[in-house]
């Protein structure tokens, strides 16, 4: 068995660096206003308080300590490996928006996440309850997994939010950075100098409009945002479909004093374009988040920068590995499909597509065996 684990870290490891040293220049928009982070393989915790002072700087490092996980700061500061936060001395910083499917309820998740009560051994399949239902502890461990379904929720939200941000606050395409999380998600950079000075106060107002927070049909009429922006706009093509109506007139003249139904409305229109977000990545103005172009250490995958959300796919276009290429593992308790790949068995020992290989045993659902890698 510890043959086996070895051989499994060896050839995660052999890719990491193998990608590392293969990356092709890259750059980081003020690279040396950001601090750093890193998790490695065979240490635990994190290395903070790092900083460079070019990217040619940074990949010498990857290439030469190969880490598990890459972080860097949303925020600038005038001394970013300063060892306390106070000493860093804080610039401004993008605002950031993450995207992640294990926040987002789905059906699909009954099919393949699953909790386990560390108790009494009760287990139950899709998202855990508050505490066992047979014993009553809250020691719940949960295994948690991520299909096609689940990604494409996610981009449904991401392009949601995308409307938001191109449309209602105006930015342009260049100013925003999506990148695939590498595992379950979407992330949003926002690289523009009218958002870099922001509190935590103005960036919680932004989450709020975006979630739909706090929204009523009278306070949207009276904001005067009218039919073709915003919100009412939202809401106006709701009540289209809904009452059977073509103009802000007929919609205002149906609506009035009916407060039972503008409320249906408005919770619909809400449910329908709201954006499910975490709300503390957003608001933190120190937040650390994933480097984009790094490996994702629990997956394999890249962090990957993305032009067409639409058509992207994991599997293909955020692998370092190809498709063409298999190896033999042995499987233990693996979900019946990861992304858009099924697996004909969930046990034993299996040749698999690499990329598909490389993200199961960072999961801890296989193994290497043989000599192949």
């Amino acid at each position: 068995m510890e043959k086996e684990k070895n051989k499994s870290l060896n050839f995660v490891m052999k890719i990491f660096r193998r990608y590392y040293k293969n990356l092709s220049p890259f750059s980081v928009e003020k690279i040396e206003q950001r601090e750093f982070g890193f998790m490695f393989f065979n240490k635990e915790g994190m290395v903070r308080h790092t900083a460079f002072k070019s990217v040619n700087e940074l990949s010498l490092y990857l290439r030469k300590h190969v880490p598990a996980h890459v972080y860097y700061s949303t925020a600038f500061y005038e001394r970013p490996d300063a060892p306390t936060m106070e000493e860093k001395g804080w610039k401004g910083a993008e605002l950031v928006f993450d995207i992640d499917v294990d926040h987002i309820p789905t059906e699909c998740k009954k099919k393949h996440d699953k909790w386990f009560c560390a108790n009494c051994g009760n287990s139950g399949n899709g998202a855990p309850p508050p505490a066992c239902p047979v014993c009553g502890s809250e020691a719940l461990r949960t295994v948690s997994w991520v299909c096609d379904e689940c990604l494409e929720v996610a981009k449904e939200e991401t392009n949601k939010l995308l409307d938001f941000l191109l449309i209602d606050f105006g930015f342009s395409r260049s100013e925003l950075l999506v990148c695939f999380s590498g595992h379950r998600g979407f992330h949003i950079h926002v690289l523009s100098e009218k958002v870099y000075s922001l509190d935590q106060d103005a960036r919680r107002e932004v989450v709020n409009y975006v979630r739909g927070l706090g929204l009523s049909f009278p306070s949207l009429v009276k904001a005067k945002l009218w039919e073709n922006y915003g919100w009412i706009n939202r809401l106006m093509f709701t009540a289209y479909e809904k009452l059977s109506v073509r103009t802000p007139e007929s919609v205002y003249k149906k609506l009035a004093r009916k407060k039972k139904l503008v409320d249906i409305l408005v919770n619909e229109c809400i449910e329908r374009y709201g954006c499910q977000i975490d709300e503390r990545v957003t608001v933190d103005i120190k937040r650390l988040i994933r480097l984009p172009l790094s490996l994702h250490g629990k997956t394999g995958m890249i962090v990957s920068i993305i032009d067409d959300l639409d058509l992207f796919d994991p599997l293909e276009k955020a692998s370092p590995l190809s498709s063409n290429e298999y190896i033999k593992v042995k499987l233990k308790d693996a979900p019946e499909k990861i992304l858009n790949y099924t697996l004909d068995k969930r046990n034993g020992v299996v040749k698999l597509p690499i990329n598909v290989g490389l993200y199961l045993i960072l999961r801890g659902a296989a193994e290497v065996v043989g000599d192949e890698y």
